[in-house]
């Protein structure tokens, strides 16, 4: 592990936009050696994400370097050719993208996309190439890989995507492997797989990673080293045992002390049912042959009920596909379902579109993959206040761009910061942005679906906070969909723990985490609380 593999040295980045410049990254300096796992943690737009893309080239043509170079098989791969650096991509140098649908081609099919990278680097045969892609899903632990080959991106999960995406990072075989927030969308006994899977293939052939994460009980489990960068700059340095116990700069203790502990605000037992859903049911046809014949259903939902009591929060828990975002879109009639689905007292499935769309106010979403939600072409002040323009075509100007900035201040975004365009913000910063956007209407029911999911542990907690300072001061009403069991443990009343489309156990929060009686529920704590530290 002596070996170097990749050094950077005094690299400085920057963003030109027109006359302004924006600095992102300050003389950092990393080595990364052979066969070591290098963790990079800090804020959202700290500079991780822009250091890493720099070893490949793939930051947007703003990017500028005023200084430092970055070295890999003696050559720097700032300077290099277009053609040189692109026999790296994918080859020699693999990467796992922080957001798994937008990375993927939507018009395209998996096994085609797997298959396009091996094409690229490797000569061989169509064939050879399916069973390489097969075997690459398998490993990954996709459920019905075969299918999954056939399928477009939209047919998955956000865990399955991202699962895919590690597959296309590691199907060459890289001698490093650039891992952005690889495990963010997974259910915590999918990452533990997922992360012992990338061990296992760093100790069979020899490669190093550069792991850039926000969660810190990854850093304990998987890293070598770890750097902590602030700011742009790297602040700290040092074996994983000696910084977590003994930190040396204030920044990395903060870091430290953010992680998910304590429970909800205490709820009142005799508050009024907002939310009841009772014998839902989201069966997706499985159709064949010319004429598209329905031969099958898929279960994604079958048959569940529960309610949700006014001001209180639902934690829905479970595997990637076991249906919980389903659910969440379900209630919400973003899919089609049967059953009844009552907010307040109107039962929507009874409701027309026009009807509901007068409700959308009234109920809101945070979606798992906050880039992907986000228009492009629409700055964050547009993208904010779309709602406004619909539900309160009344404001004035003046009127809507002080709710925009009030907004913004309350999830901690820079008002300053409205007039730039999503592809300007960090991973983070996406997430805040679309809290934003949900919170400016003043709904009274919110589903989450992974909200702090790219999230760093110092803003998620404080995105936490807000969310139960929000509920407390308007009486929000929320389910909560998430893998991270200490967050669902810090914010939900009552839990729902879904398995193949199907309630396995619900109840209080506190009773199911300290005494869970289906083996699933046993499984999920275990995995998720195995490395709190004593």
């Amino acid at each position: 592990m002596n070996e170097t593999i990749l050094t950077i040295q005094n690299l400085s980045v920057s963003f030109k936009m027109g006359t302004r410049i924006t600095k992102a990254v300050e003389k950092v300096d990393l080595v990364l050696k052979k066969g070591e796992t290098l963790a990079l943690v800090g804020e959202s737009g700290s500079g991780k994400t822009v250091t890493a893309m720099s070893i490949l080239r793939l930051l947007p043509q703003s990017a500028i370097y005023p200084s430092g170079t970055i070295e890999f098989g003696q050559k720097n791969c700032l300077t290099i050719s277009d053609e040189e650096i692109r026999k790296i991509r994918g080859n020699k140098v693999g990467i796992i993208f922080q957001q798994p649908m937008t990375s993927l081609n939507p018009l395209h099919r998996i096994g085609k996309q797997l298959k396009e990278s091996i094409f690229l680097h490797q000569h061989t045969s169509n064939s050879a190439a399916d069973e390489r892609a097969l075997l690459w899903l398998k490993r990954v632990g996709l459920k019905n890989p075969l299918n999954k080959l056939s399928s477009f991106p939209h047919q998955l999960s956000g865990g399955e995507r991202q699962r895919v995406m590690i597959a296309m990072a590691l199907i060459n075989e890289p001698d490093i492997l650039i891992a952005d927030e690889p495990t963010t969308a997974l259910d915590v006994t999918v990452q533990a797989q997922i992360l012992d899977l990338i061990r296992d293939l760093q100790d069979e052939m020899g490669m190093a990673i550069l792991f850039i994460t926000h969660d810190l009980t990854i850093v304990r489990r998987i890293a070598d080293r770890v750097t902590v960068m602030k700011d742009g700059r790297i602040v700290e340095t040092d074996l994983p045992e000696t910084l977590f116990n003994a930190p040396a700069h204030t920044y990395t203790r903060l870091l430290i002390d953010s992680e998910p502990k304590g429970g909800p605000d205490p709820a009142n037992e005799e508050d009024a049912i907002l939310v009841k859903v009772e014998h839902l049911k989201v069966w997706f046809p499985i159709q064949k042959g010319i004429l598209r014949k329905t031969v099958n259903h898929v279960k994604a939902v079958d048959d569940i009920s529960f309610t949700i009591k006014k001001g209180h929060t639902l934690g829905i828990v479970g595997e990637s596909g076991s249906g919980k975002s389903t659910t969440g879109f379900a209630i919400l009639k973003l899919n089609n379902s049967q059953g009844e689905i009552i907010l307040g007292d109107n039962n929507l499935n009874d409701m027309d579109k026009n009807q509901i769309r007068q409700l959308r106010k009234r109920m809101q979403i945070i979606f798992q993959d906050p880039f992907g939600s986000l228009n492009p072409r629409m700055s964050v002040s547009q993208i904010i206040g779309e709602g406004l323009n619909v539900h309160y075509p009344g404001l004035t100007p003046d009127q809507e761009e002080n709710e925009i900035i009030t907004v913004m201040e309350k999830v901690g975004l820079d008002p300053e910061t409205r007039q730039r365009y999503p592809n300007e913000f960090s991973g983070g910063q996406h997430q805040r942005i679309a809290i934003a956007r949900a919170l400016i209407l003043k709904p009274e029911f919110m589903v989450l679906d992974e909200p702090t999911s790219s999230l760093d542990r110092s803003v998620q907690f404080q995105v936490l906070e807000l969310l139960k300072k929000l509920q407390k001061e308007f009486r929000l009403t929320y389910i909560f969909i998430s893998h991270d069991l200490k967050v669902v443990k810090s914010l939900c009343h009552d839990i729902v723990v879904m398995k193949d489309g199907v309630i396995v156990e619900a109840g209080d929060s506190d009773k199911i985490f300290s005494h869970p009686e289906h083996d699933y529920t046993r499984q999920l704590i275990a995995t998720a609380f195995q490395d709190q530290p004593s």
